[in-house]
């Protein structure tokens, strides 16, 4: 039986949505992502008036591809919450691609065949809209297909995540007009659409390796701390049970006493990794206080945190990081940027019962303070808890604060053994060339690494018990133009994509008579 041109059209979609997941970390990178994306732009252009649906199709694929690990949250309370809570953020991620489909009909309809070009404007607008705060899921950039091509994601520097997704769509619908023109034998425009193609992807390898060469040089100058990392290994459900708590700071303490030799300046302890309210156990915040002044080392502690608002006799609870210095001064950092779906259903501060539901990784609350940790030597940095590492505009405006490094703390034990563990670790990758700033990351049963302001990763080891490991970081204190103005391009995008679907709305209801 012969196949419809719509179906052998939604078919292509949803082949090229699975492809281009598949190639997400841990993948080898690979440049044939470009390839991939040549399905999706040949249906667009062919059948604009069905883009929702196929751009939806596109983004369900891809999401389910590259994020199938969402199925297997160990700490959810049962099967019924996995299925719920994985599928709800796939039909999240598949509704922004919807939006792009959305504004690229609209843009078609005011700008005809030439509105192809603005697709990859229209997409920088779909990744800046997908770091909306209570459906944030900014995991399936584009540009994420390509942490192992450090040369060419270095205009991150200049423009971000997104500016490398857009370059990658760029090429793609290059190739796809010179291969509509060669189909009409006119071989010029064949030619100059594949030359200008080949000068964009060249150029950006090129610049990117000069530019690299240039942050290396700086880097053998560079100030540096020495950090280490304290990875016990602690499975999900042993990590949470009371019994274990005297024997998990134990193992922790005498880790950290054991990278002594090395001279760090600073000790890091991974995610929740001290498992109660640390302000509930005051003589461990006195013990962590002696251990810092009297070892001349500080200290980064992931714990839960609380604060508690007796006018209305109300508790909000975080996942935290505490700081100590070796002056006696404490301070706390509180997780701003909750999972959806994973540490909170979105909008439950309306639909009130959800947080009654439990998701594995708890109901937190969004912390409020962003000031950077600033340490015993004069040095500042500043912690991101999990996820929080994929948001570019979020970390920027942490930096300009005066962060020299960046330490990102994850507790993967949730899904051991999936794409998942890194995925997020090489996500880290943008945020280290965006801003030029080294990042430890520390997570528990999972890749342990070192990013470097070039943006390659030095992998330090990968879920070994009971160990730690003593780092040299590179110090950086001066800001990039992402860093300073970033946020002004991503603010151009969505405005610019706000006017097309605006105008497109207009002229719908002008050319019905409604107005």
């Amino acid at each position: 039986m012969k196949l419809s041109k719509n179906k052998i059209l939604f078919s292509s979609v949803v082949l090229s949505g699975l492809a281009t997941g598949f190639v997400f970390p841990p993948f080898q990178s690979t440049y044939a992502v470009i390839l991939f994306l040549l399905p999706l732009v040949h249906t667009l252009y062919t059948d604009p008036e069905r883009s929702v649906r196929y751009s939806f199709f596109f983004g369900l694929s891809l999401t389910m591809s590259s994020c199938w690990w969402i199925f297997s949250n160990s700490g959810a309370d049962a099967l019924w919450i996995q299925i719920i809570s994985g599928f709800g953020l796939f039909i999240v991620s598949a509704s922004y691609y919807a939006l792009f489909g959305l504004i690229y009909k609209y843009s078609r309809r005011l700008f005809g065949e030439r509105s192809i070009w603005t697709l990859p404007l229209i997409w920088g607008g779909m990744e800046t809209a997908m770091l909306f705060e209570e459906l944030a899921f900014p995991w399936t950039y584009l540009a994420h297909t390509l942490t192992g091509k450090t040369e060419f994601i270095q205009i991150a520097e200049f423009f971000g995540v997104s500016s490398v997704s857009m370059a990658i769509l760029y090429i793609s619908i290059m190739i796809y007009s010179s291969m509509k023109y060669m189909r009409k034998r006119d071989y010029f425009r064949t030619y100059t659409r594949l030359q200008a193609a080949m000068l964009l992807f060249f150029g950006l390898v090129i610049f990117g390796w000069l530019r690299m060469g240039y942050i290396a040089r700086q880097l053998e100058t560079s100030d540096t701390i020495k950090a280490s990392l304290i990875h016990p290994g602690l499975d999900v459900d042993y990590k949470w049970e009371k019994k274990n708590f005297k024997n998990i700071i134990d193992t922790q303490l005498t880790l950290s006493e054991a990278a002594l030799p090395e001279k760090p300046g600073l000790i890091i302890w991974g995610e929740s990794n001290f498992p109660r309210y640390l302000e509930n156990n005051p003589s461990y915040i006195g013990d962590f206080l002696i251990f810092s002044a009297d070892k001349k080392v500080d200290l980064c502690v992931g714990s839960l945190g609380y604060d508690f608002f007796p006018e209305t006799e109300s508790f909000k609870k975080y996942n935290s990081v505490f700081f100590f210095d070796q002056n006696n001064q404490t301070s706390r950092y509180d997780k701003r940027k909750l999972v959806p779906f994973g540490e909170s259903f979105p909008f439950a501060w309306v639909l009130t019962f959800l947080k009654d539901i439990s998701l594995g990784q708890a109901n937190f609350d969004k912390g409020e303070n962003n000031k950077p940790f600033e340490m015993t030597t004069g040095n500042k940095l500043h912690t991101n808890i999990c996820y929080e590492a994929l948001f570019p505009y979020y970390n920027a405006s942490l930096v300009r604060k005066g962060s020299e490094f960046i330490v990102n703390v994850s507790n993967d034990a949730w899904y051991e053994g999936t794409r998942q563990v890194f995925q997020h670790s090489r996500f880290n990758i943008f945020r280290a060339v965006e801003n030029r700033r080294s990042i430890v990351r520390l997570a528990n049963k999972a890749e342990n690494s070192l990013f470097l302001p070039t943006g390659e990763q030095q992998i330090l080891f990968y879920n070994e018990k009971n160990t730690h490991r003593t780092v040299s970081v590179p110090l950086n204190g001066k800001v990039t133009f992402f860093t300073r103005y970033g946020r002004y391009f991503a603010m151009f995008l969505l405005l610019l994509n706000g006017a097309v679907l605006a105008a497109g709305l207009l002229k719908r209801k002008k050319s019905h008579g409604k107005i």
